[in-house]
């Protein structure tokens, strides 16, 4: 298994347009498990489907959630 050291390491040996290329697509892949995880937060009940309650703005002024 490859260690968050080793990782490091190895993007820290990237050019530039390489690393800018590992930005993107690192960028897209935690945008990506960040909406997983509201979902299944959502899904399970733990988190307020700010779709349902009529968007953030209305949850967080009824209390729900603060900023």
């Amino acid at each position: 298994m490859t260690s968050v050291h080793e990782i490091e390491t190895a993007v820290q040996r990237l050019a530039p347009q390489e690393r800018a290329e590992f930005r993107a697509w690192f960028e897209a892949f935690d945008a990506q498990e960040w909406e997983q995880q509201m979902a299944d937060d959502v899904a399970n009940g733990s988190q307020v489907d700010l779709c349902a309650a009529g968007g953030a703005a209305a949850t967080r002024s009824s209390g729900l959630i603060r900023p």
